[in-house]
């Protein structure tokens, strides 16, 4: 029988949201934070308190850095993921989840994949956000996932390239592709 997990991003979707939803189902809060140490990033930490809105309680989730994080490209995420010491299945989840932000950004920026230079997606928080939802998905043992469509919402954010409209070009790119 196949376990599948099902996200309803009706307020949209953030990795500490998918991160805080992972752990109110029992992934245990040492599979994400255990992520940190297996890649050696150095000065992070993860903290969980009790969050609610309205009538709905769950758990926040911050990734927290004592200094400055560089931005790293394709290559460089590619290579700290194949050399460290994640179990294959996490690792392989992972280095697809990039992949396809890779493409993503590429096809947004009119450059191939491979000269992708990730800026908030490639920030140390970014890196536990993703790996850790790997990880967390691998100890519960899902098989598939599903997901309702994302509520993205409307306006403008300010990001490493300015002002982007919302969505995102290459989060319009990754919602489309779904």
């Amino acid at each position: 029988m196949s376990r599948i997990i099902v996200f309803d991003p009706a307020s949209g979707a953030s990795g500490d949201m998918i991160l805080g939803a992972l752990i109110d189902v029992g992934v245990p809060v040492t599979v994400i934070s255990d992520v940190i140490g297996v890649l050696g990033l150095a000065n992070v930490s993860i903290a969980t308190s009790p969050a609610a809105t309205l009538a709905i309680r769950g758990t926040r989730v911050s990734i927290t850095t004592a200094d400055d994080q560089p931005a790293r490209d394709w290559e460089q995420i590619r290579s700290l993921l194949t050399a460290s010491a994640l179990e294959p299945a996490v690792r392989d989840a992972a280095l697809a989840v990039f992949a396809a932000l890779a493409t993503a950004e590429g096809t947004a920026h009119g450059v191939a994949p491979e000269d992708i230079h990730f800026h908030e997606v490639g920030a140390v928080d970014a890196l536990v956000d993703i790996v850790g939802a790997c990880a967390g998905l691998h100890h519960l043992g899902v098989d598939q996932i599903a997901a309702y469509p994302v509520a993205t919402g409307t306006g403008w954010v300010r990001a490493a390239h300015g002002l982007l409209p919302v969505p995102a070009p290459a989060t319009a790119l990754l919602l489309a592709d779904s």
